[in-house]
């Protein structure tokens, strides 16, 4: 039986492949020190000046089912550890560059893609060896922190005093993410605020300025009666429930008398008469809070959300905390907390375009930080990806089945994020990259690379140019996840409009 695929299957594989190039010409220009920007316009002439991969493919207004598809595994890598989805895009593209080809040559999709995950799990392997840890007093954790920040020393000088006022065991919590203590202040200065802050402004705001120390009560509901059918309002017995919630309702707001209360947040709506009890016990009220900030903050005071229902209970769990209020900036300060010690990086700009960019540096500088405390770090500007060649090769001569193409697909998505940075920098790829690699195995020093100022081989992590490990072995997996992905697609099919 031939495996020789169809003309019709390698046109729609043609189709998907062009596609997904798409995604990946738009942001491989901005890799590495040498990279550029891209401009971003809307509809309305509104502009995002970036060269944050995964801003630009947020961005982007992508059609074609198969773009999407790479944007949302892209998004999952920024998720899981914050940076290297520019790195993980590019070599998505090798990968389905060189399986497009295998494929035209009669190569069955299924043994290409085992290939490249036995590949990808000896690429991951021997960038876990070479991997290096980071101790938490080290300069390494600065440098680390300043390259994710693309060279701005002011925020990654932020990220690493929180992280160091945070502790170690804290920022290897998976459950915790560092970008979650970002906030963002329009017209301020950035710096570093010893506790958590929400910003949004009061429903009764006070005159003057305020400071409190005392209970916070979460409530993750609204604080408002029980809703009746409004049908039901029309009858007499309907009439005397509504009368009846109505009642409880009050009752239960005056059992929040005398509990030291001195902050409230609501997720959602407050009704004016309990913002009414609430003013006259000198509560500070706050609606619609975010569940991320009143999760972070419920962290922070120790406090338990409760559900509207609960408000009759004798024993409410409330957080403890120092709460300053400040009218002018619309700005709640959490200090002194009975929970969970914590930070917030306030980020800084003059203009809202500036803080935008300014906050995705951070986020990126707060991912490679947590990552590189995780798994270490290696050396940066495509070398370790290169320096893990040799044992992929190793792989590829012990393969005698069609897998074979698999794993060279990997090997020439090893060398792209080099390819592409000198490229970037004007430099002719090919022949560099084989000197590199010459010189690794000559020097048996997987930190060699390519200095992009000078075109010339040096070892990089005497330069500082480091990443963590974790974002080089998961931008692989996902540049594998999105290869197969888009290669096991037989055709697009445009599903019915559900009826509503």
């Amino acid at each position: 039986m031939s495996h020789v695929p169809s003309e019709e299957r390698l046109r729609v594989v043609r189709t998907n492949i062009a596609a997904v190039q798409v995604i990946v010409e738009t942001v491989a220009g901005t890799l590495g020190p040498k990279g550029l920007d891209v401009l971003l316009v809307d509809d309305l002439g509104r502009i995002i000046l970036t060269n944050d991969g995964i801003e630009i493919l947020r961005q982007l207004d992508a059609q074609h089912p198969c773009a999407r598809l790479v944007i949302q595994a892209i998004e999952a890598q920024e998720t899981a550890v914050g940076d290297g989805t520019t790195t993980a895009t590019v070599m998505a593209g090798a990968l389905l560059e060189s399986a497009l080809l295998a494929l035209q040559k009669g190569v069955p999709v299924n043994p290409i893609l085992s290939g490249m995950s036995k590949a990808v799990a000896v690429a991951v392997r021997a960038l876990e060896e070479m991997a290096q840890p980071v101790p938490f007093d080290s300069s390494l954790l600065l440098q680390t922190a300043l390259i994710a920040a693309r060279g701005d020393e002011t925020l990654a000088q932020l990220v690493v005093e929180g992280v160091r006022t945070l502790g170690p065991e804290k920022l290897k919590d998976p459950e915790f993410r560092l970008s979650s203590v970002i906030a963002p202040r329009l017209g301020q200065a950035s710096q570093l605020v010893a506790g958590t802050v929400l910003s949004k402004p009061a429903l009764n705001p006070p005159l003057m300025s305020w400071e409190k120390a005392g209970g916070v009560l979460v409530i993750a509901d609204a604080l408002e009666p029980e809703s009746l059918d409004p049908q039901a309002l029309g009858t007499e017995s309907g009439f005397n429930q509504y009368l009846a919630a109505q009642n409880r309702f009050r009752e239960a707001l005056q059992n929040l008398s005398g509990r030291g209360i001195v902050v409230l947040l609501a997720e959602k709506s407050i009704d004016p008469v309990a913002l009414d009890v609430l003013n006259q016990l000198g509560v500070l009220a706050f609606e619609r809070v975010s569940r991320r900030d009143w999760q972070r903050i419920c962290r922070f005071t120790g406090a338990t959300p409760i559900t509207r229902t609960a408000l009759a209970s004798k024993n409410l769990p409330l957080g403890k905390a120092q709460a300053r209020y400040s009218g002018e900036q619309a700005r709640l300060l959490f200090s002194e907390g009975a929970g969970e010690p914590t930070v917030t990086l306030q980020v800084g700009a003059i203009s809202d375009e500036v803080l935008a960019e300014n906050v995705r540096v951070t986020t990126d500088s707060c991912g490679a930080v947590q990552a590189a405390l995780r798994m270490g770090i290696v050396a940066g500007g495509g070398a370790a990806e290169v320096a893990c060649r040799p044992a992929v090769q190793e792989l590829l001569e012990q393969t005698q089945t069609l897998e074979r193409f698999g794993i060279q697909s990997v090997l020439e998505a090893l060398s792209r994020p080099l390819e592409q940075m000198l490229s970037n920098a004007g430099y002719a790829p090919l022949e560099k990259i084989a000197q590199v690699l010459a010189q690794q195995q000559i020097e048996q020093n997987p930190h060699l690379g390519i200095d992009q100022e000078t075109g010339n081989i040096t070892d990089l992590w005497k330069l500082g140019i480091i990443d963590p490990t974790e974002v080089k072995t998961h931008a692989l997996r996902v540049a594998c996840e999105i290869a197969g992905r888009v290669l096991r697609i037989q055709t697009i099919v445009r599903k019915r409009e559900e009826s509503l």
